[in-house]
C-alpha cells in the first residue's frame, strides 16, 4: 500500500467515521425537521445501517472489520431529500435486505424451508408496497439455484411465505377498516407509461451520481470475485443480480425510480465496502476520494437547492 492510499486505508479502518455520521445526521434532521414524523425516516435508515454491519459480520461478506458501507448509505441517504419524509416505500430497503439475509441463511444449511418461507414472507411484504413487483418473482427462484436451494420442498415453502405474507396484509387492511382496497388493488393499473418527465432536473442529477458510483463499484467487484472463496462469489453475484433486476424496473417504470433508489443504495453499500476495503491502488485511491467528493457535493446541492 502507498501513501496515496492512506486517507483509504484510514477512513476504512476508522471506528469514528460511523459514530461521526450518525451524530451528524441526527443535527441535519433536527436543523430539516418540522415535527417528530420526520425523524421516522431518520430511524429507518439507521436501522437499515445496522443490518448493514450485522449482515456483513454475518457473511463474512468484506474480510475486513469495517463499517464503511453503513457510512456510505448514510451519507447517500442524506442528499435524497424525497427519502426524508415518511412513506410506506421507506421500509423497501430493510425488507430488501432482510430478504438477502435470509436467502444468504439458505446456503448450505439444513433449515433451507423455515429460511426460503422468511424470504418469500418479506417478498410478499414488497409486492404489497409495490404490486407491479410480483412480475419479478422468478428472479427469487433464480437466486434460490444460484444457492442451491432449489427443489418442489423450498418452492412450495416459499410460496406458502408469499401467501402468509399477503394474509397479513389482508388482516391488516381489515383491522384499519379498508378492506375495499383489496378489490382496487387487483383492479387498479399496476404498471404506468414510461414518463421521464416526472422526475426534477435535481432528481436526475442525484440519482445519476449516486447510480453511476454504486453500479461503477458493482461491476470492479464482480472482476475481483475470482480471487474469493465460493460462498463470498454466490453471495455477491445474487446481491449483482438483484441490482441488475432493480435497474431496469427503475429504467422501465421511472416512477420508481426515486422510491427505489434507496434500496439501490443499500444493495451497493456492500459493493462499495467490499472494493475500496480489500483493494489498495492508485485507482483505488483517487477513486474513493471521488466518490466521497461526489456524495458531499450531492449534499452540498441539495440543501442549495433547498
Amino acid at each position: 500500500m502507498s501513501r496515496r492510499n492512506v486517507f483509504q486505508y484510514e477512513l476504512i479502518k476508522s471506528r469514528w467515521s460511523f459514530p461521526l455520521v450518525v451524530c451528524l445526521l441526527i443535527l441535519f434532521f433536527f436543523w430539516r425537521s418540522q415535527s417528530w414524523v420526520d425523524f421516522i425516516p431518520l430511524g429507518m435508515a439507521l436501522i437499515i445501517s445496522y443490518v448493514l454491519m450485522e449482515m456483513n459480520t454475518s457473511f463474512v461478506l468484506i474480510h475486513t472489520r469495517t463499517s464503511i458501507p453503513s457510512v456510505f448509505y448514510l451519507l447517500s441517504f442524506a442528499t435524497l431529500s424525497s427519502s426524508h419524509t415518511w412513506s410506506w416505500y421507506s421500509i423497501l430497503p430493510l425488507l430488501f435486505l432482510l430478504l438477502l439475509s435470509s436467502l444468504f441463511s439458505s446456503y448450505e444449511t439444513a433449515d433451507k424451508p423455515i429460511t426460503i418461507f422468511h424470504a418469500f414472507f418479506l417478498w410478499g411484504g414488497i409486492t404489497l408496497c409495490i404490486p407491479s413487483f410480483i412480475v419479478l418473482t422468478p428472479v427469487l427462484f433464480l437466486m434460490m439455484s444460484i444457492l442451491r436451494a432449489m427443489s418442489l420442498r423450498h418452492i412450495g415453502a416459499g410460496i406458502t411465505g408469499w401467501g402468509a405474507a399477503c394474509w397479513v396484509g389482508m388482516v391488516y387492511l381489515w383491522a384499519t377498516h379498508q378492506i375495499d382496497y383489496i378489490f382496487t388493488f387487483f383492479s387498479k393499473d399496476w404498471f404506468t407509461s414510461i414518463d421521464y418527465s416526472l422526475l426534477s432536473f435535481q432528481e436526475w442529477v442525484i440519482s445519476g451520481m449516486l447510480l453511476f458510483i454504486v453500479l461503477f463499484c458493482s461491476i470492479l467487484v464482480q472482476l475481483q470475485l475470482y480471487k474469493e472463496k465460493v460462498q463470498t462469489r454466490i453471495f455477491f453475484q445474487n446481491i449483482f443480480l438483484l441490482q441488475l433486476v432493480i435497474l431496469v424496473f427503475m429504467i422501465v417504470q421511472p416512477s420508481f425510480l426515486m422510491p427505489l433508489l434507496p434500496v439501490q443504495l443499500s444493495l451497493g453499500s456492500f459493493m462499495f465496502g467490499f472494493y475500496y476495503g480489500q483493494v489498495y491502488t492508485k485507482f483505488t485511491a483517487y477513486a474513493f476520494s471521488i466518490s466521497w467528493l461526489l456524495i458531499l457535493s450531492l449534499l452540498v446541492y441539495n440543501l442549495w437547492t433547498k
